[in-house]
């Protein structure tokens, strides 16, 4: 399946993992010029590689790449062979080997996040120095306090996955409680 949009670069463009300290990266080369985000898809980098992200978020994400909404630009994981299969199965143009160079992509517009419960913090906490936006799958850390500290860190810079938030029954619940 190639869900990549024609401006990407090819999809064996850096996933080798070599050093491109000497130079450019090779995809740079075929990058299309910077535009702003109203006149271009959203680059979006994706961390974890388990089977939530395999299942759920990257096919989501590879339909709304065909549509030209979204361009997903990489992927790391702790386990560099779990994010190259991922790389490989949807095309994606990019493994990072951290997420400091993940957090250093120039190109990206915002990061998704789909790691476990006991992992989630330290992840996020690694990403507190990206200038991008984070959706992260909850929950957000391991204890309320790990997501307490999550939310002073990021604010709202970071959103947390919670897709049945909004379903008539849970408001009604909500509303319930709060009587």
């Amino acid at each position: 399946m190639s869900a990549q949009p024609a401006s990407a670069p090819p999809a064996s463009a850096g996933t080798g993992g070599g050093n491109h300290a000497d130079g450019p990266r090779p995809e740079a080369e075929a990058r299309a010029p910077y535009k702003p985000v109203g006149e271009r898809a959203v680059r979006l980098a994706f961390v974890g590689a388990g089977e939530w992200m395999s299942r759920y978020h990257l096919p989501a994400a590879a339909r709304l790449q065909e549509r030209g909404e979204i361009a997903i630009a990489g992927i790391w994981n702790r386990t560099p062979e779990k994010a190259a299969r991922l790389a490989e199965a949807f095309s994606i143009p990019r493994v990072y080997e951290s997420l400091a160079e993940l957090c250093a992509d120039p190109d990206l517009d915002g990061i998704v996040v789909v790691v476990s419960r006991v992992s989630v913090y330290g992840v996020m906490m690694q990403l507190a120095g990206s200038r991008c936006p984070l959706f992260v799958e909850k929950p957000p850390g391991d204890t309320p306090q790990q997501a307490e500290q999550l939310a002073e860190t990021f604010g709202t810079r970071c959103m947390v996955g919670f897709n049945r938030r909004f379903v008539a029954f849970h408001e009604r619940f909500a509303e319930l409680v709060e009587a």
